[in-house]
């Protein structure tokens, strides 16, 4: 279904996107292009401070797209102006706790989230620590729909049955016989 990762609600971003890498070919190439965003916003505490990522992530995203960038605790402060952007945060505690500060969204994209030791399998791309598994649920009984999508062209997944392990090929919690990542 495209257009699932358009703003529901008016005044929220028209994407909230949790993606470890942040600006990428996938975000610049196909997500800014499919919603027409104005800006990306950028929310996090260590490329807030640190003017050279954000020199590259401007790069990176070519002329006519701007680029904000805050920290956690600033986000909520800013989110009435961001109707018009894509919203970046590299992990579900931090999308999770500008939520809990006041930036609410109805819908949160999964994108990115890699393999890596002491994360839990969600699905085939997304893997989370288990305090994400927390956030997610948190977000989910909060009403926040939760999917997957890697590019717009992509069908969402509803990762609603994943979170409780309902789902018949893959992942879940642990507790629920998901695949957690030993070193």
């Amino acid at each position: 279904m495209r257009g699932e990762g358009i703003a529901a609600v008016p005044g929220e971003p028209k994407l909230v996107r949790v993606d470890e890498r942040l600006v990428h070919g996938q975000v610049v190439v196909a997500w800014l292009k499919h919603l027409s965003c104005s800006s990306v916003c950028i929310v996090d505490d260590e490329v807030s401070g640190d003017q050279y990522i954000q020199e590259v992530f401007k790069m990176a995203l070519g002329t006519g797209n701007r680029l904000v960038v805050c920290t956690a605790h600033e986000a909520p402060s800013y989110w009435t102006g961001w109707e018009d952007s894509l919203v970046l945060v590299r992990n579900v505690l931090l999308a999770c706790e500008i939520f809990e500060g006041g930036a609410v969204f109805s819908r949160l994209n999964l994108g990115g989230m890699g393999k890596r030791i002491g994360r839990i399998k969600l699905l085939d791309n997304i893997y989370v620590l288990p305090e994400e598994m927390d956030s997610l649920r948190f977000l989910r009984d909060s009403g926040v729909h939760l999917f997957y999508q890697s590019v717009p062209a992509e069908a969402p997944v509803d990762l609603g049955p994943y979170l409780d392990g309902k789902t018949d090929g893959g992942g879940a919690a642990a507790e629920a016989g998901g695949e957690l990542l030993n070193g």
